[in-house]
Order: C-alpha cells, then structure tokens, then sequence
C-alpha cells in the first residue's frame, strides 16, 4: 500500500480493503506483493480524482484478491488486448497515461507460475475488476493446520 498510496492521496482516491484477514500463503511474497501493486496501481491510474477503489479478499475454493475501481472501464474487444506485451488497450492513441504496457502481462506470468490465474472484468463507464486467483493448496496457517514449518520443499 505504501508504495501507492501517495499517488491516490494526490488524487484523493479512497482505497478500501474489505473481506478475509490474517491469511499466511506458501508464495514467492515479491511476486505476490508486485502483482497486488500492479493492480492498485492500474486503478489508481485510471480512476478519476475522488473516486473510491476497493480491494476484497475472499477465501473459498480459492483465494481471491480483487481489486475493483470505479474508472473509465474498457471495452471488451481491448480486454484480452491487455494480456498482450506493450498494449495498453487505450481506445484513443492520444491519450497520455504512463507506462509500458508491460504490467499485466508480468502479473499474469507470477499468478499462473504460483498455480492461479489473474482476469479482468470490466464495463465502460462502470470501472474495472482485476481477480487474482490462487488454488487453496497455497494456504497455511492454523486454520488449516498447516504451518510454515510443517511445508516440505
């Protein structure tokens, strides 16, 4: 959070973190930290001043961690466009957002490499969802009755 939360105080965007706690992963914690930074970032960049982004996570099959913003939202023919190297799916060539065009495509690279996946959802004018998934098998913790001692590698 802190390495975002300067660019959303500059845009006095609210981010809102809802959902499970306390949750300890068997996971490469740079990858999974980049990836999260990835997304925050995205919405950040891509939501209006004032807005509010939410980031859930939710413990089932899975774990998911979503990170949803009330942005511009993207079209649905530019969506898989996104998961391509150096396409920032923007509709208008003159528009001025930073970056590469490289970021989600990284962060899909670590999700599958850590056995889960990364999607989009989004609807223009409604905003953008990006799910990180991850399968339950890297869960630990005494829920469970797995702990990181107990992880044979």
């Amino acid at each position: 959070m802190r390495l975002v939360r300067g660019r959303a105080n500059d845009r006095a965007q609210r981010v809102h973190i809802k959902g499970d706690s306390g949750i300890t992963l068997f996971a490469d914690t740079r990858a999974i930290k980049q990836i999260v930074v990835n997304l925050l970032s995205n919405a950040i960049k891509y939501s209006s001043d004032n807005e509010n982004i939410e980031i859930l996570v939710t413990l089932g099959s899975n774990l998911s961690v979503t990170v949803r913003d009330t942005g511009r939202g993207i079209t649905a023919h530019r969506l898989a466009e996104l998961f391509q190297p150096f396409n920032r799916g923007q509709e208008d060539a003159a528009q001025t957002t930073e970056g590469a065009g490289l970021g989600l495509v990284i962060a899909r690279k670590l999700a599958r490499l850590h056995g889960g996946d990364l999607i989009l959802q989004s609807e223009v004018g409604v905003g953008t969802a990006a799910i990180l998934t991850l399968p339950h098998e890297r869960l630990i913790g005494d829920a469970l009755g797995i702990l990181p001692w107990d992880i044979r590698a």
